[in-house]
């Protein structure tokens, strides 16, 4: 937790684009809880037998009028959902960017402080793999791990809240799935967070690689070594 903190400090400067962010995330959800309203009230209202909503009573005798209403209501709430969803994202990505760059900007530091020594006895090509991709797990963090959790949260919650009203014991079959996924992400969780970081290695060392066959390309050329060169690449990839 503390490590999630900390790497959380590097957003803090977007507190206002974050509040942002959250509230079109909260009306982009609300959007997308009324979507179905106008084809319920065209099913149980129009075709069926319940009485209108209050708010429609005056197309009751209009039934074409009525289904122009909930057909340009329907489409009217798809496009609100999408154009907030669309802000949202514009927004978030511009705050995962911004964050990136202050992390980008303190690791460079960090390097220019360290020691001779260090530099010497570590791979160029990992150090650069590290300050120019590892950090986009920064970016990630936010976009996918912090707006995303947060979406997938509050929409669970008002979904869980609409169904109760509708239907408590089928809400409640629902919920028993529940468990079972949070068993299913703890038994693989580990094992996907082991392959990644195995994954990552061999992305460092390709960098690596790259990097040492860049500068020792003049040698490689006088020797042709190309070939070769080209067959230790592929088996690194």
């Amino acid at each position: 937790m503390s490590t999630l903190l900390r790497a959380l400090q590097f957003f803090r400067p977007e507190r206002a684009r974050i509040a942002g962010v959250l509230a079109l995330m909260l009306a982009g959800i609300g959007a997308n809880l009324l979507k179905p309203w106008p084809m319920a009230v065209l099913v149980d209202s129009v075709l069926g037998s319940k009485a209108l909503p209050t708010a429609l009573e005056a197309w009751s005798n209009d039934k074409a009028a009525l289904i122009a209403v909930l057909a340009g209501a329907t489409v009217l709430l798809h496009l609100l959902q999408g154009g907030l969803n669309a802000t949202q994202n514009f927004l978030a990505i511009s705050i995962g960017l911004r964050g990136l760059r202050r992390v980008r900007n303190e690791v460079f530091g960090w390097l220019q402080r360290l020691s001779l020594r260090f530099h010497q006895g570590r791979s160029t090509g990992d150090l650069i793999h590290r300050a120019a991709w590892d950090t986009y797990s920064f970016q990630t963090l936010f976009q996918q791990g912090m707006t995303t959790s947060a979406s997938a949260a509050l929409s669970f919650g008002l979904m869980v809240v609409v169904m109760a009203q509708l239907n408590g014991r089928l809400t409640l079959i629902a919920l028993a799935t529940v468990p079972l996924l949070l068993l299913v992400i703890r038994t693989f969780g580990q094992r996907m967070t082991e392959q990644g970081a195995t994954a990552q290695q061999a992305d460092s060392q390709v960098t690596s690689l790259v990097q040492q066959s860049i500068t020792a390309l003049p040698l490689v050329q006088s020797y042709t070594r190309e070939e070769h060169e080209a067959a230790r690449f592929g088996t690194h990839t």
